[in-house]
């Protein structure tokens, strides 16, 4: 007979892995919980790796999307044709702002007014009153009661190109399947700096209804 070859020795199994046959290896089973933070799937990091919070939906401010709104655009004091009012529309054109008050003189300013107008107040219209180096412009609406603080929580609807002379200039949207109300504001594209005054109207008559 010949002799049986010396017996090789069996490492001991490590994490993870199997043991000898039949024999469960070292720490095999369910990994334990990860501790502390862990960054979010699906959504956008923020500067330490871990998800910002979600940015609000703005709801579709049109029944039909496909809509643009017929005018998104600027066009001086006397461009332009308009539509003769009826019955319904309002009973005087809309004014064009004053120059504030609290404005320091040479310094840039932008004011304006919002109102409905034209056949049957299908039209949104704004009348911008401008002096100085004023920034490109833009006109944001958001579905609701609350108009848009900044660009990013609306909808664009128009805009004004930048500007560095004394100007008066109007903005007409029209309302056709909109889905009232709208909350809007005119608001510079591009940080204006501390010199720009620009004057909202009232939030109330910032609601289109």
């Amino acid at each position: 007979n010949r002799p049986l070859p010396p017996a090789v020795p069996v490492p001991p199994a490590g994490p993870g892995l199997p043991g000898p046959a039949g024999a469960p290896g070292v720490g095999t089973g369910p990994l334990p919980a990860p501790t502390g933070p862990q960054p979010a799937v699906g959504g956008p990091a923020g500067a330490d790796g871990l998800a910002g919070p979600a940015a609000e939906p703005i709801g579709p401010l049109r029944a039909d999307p496909a809509q643009t709104g017929g005018i998104p655009g600027a066009q001086d004091e006397e461009a332009g044709d308009e539509e003769e009012p009826d019955d319904d529309s309002d009973t005087a054109d809309l004014a064009y702002p004053d120059e504030p008050t609290t404005v320091r003189r040479g310094d840039p300013w932008v004011a304006y007014t919002v109102g409905r107008a034209g056949w049957r107040r299908r039209t949104l219209r704004v009348r911008v009153r401008s002096d100085g180096e004023v920034p490109e412009l833009v006109l944001v609406a958001r579905p609701g009661t609350a108009p848009p603080p900044v660009v990013a929580a609306g909808q664009e609807l128009a805009r004004l190109a930048p500007c560095s002379v004394p100007a008066t200039r109007t903005m007409e949207i029209r309302l056709d399947g909109a889905l009232l109300p709208w909350g809007v504001r005119l608001l510079p594209l591009t940080d204006p700096g501390p010199d720009l005054l620009l004057e909202h109207p009232a939030d109330e008559t910032l609601i289109v209804r």
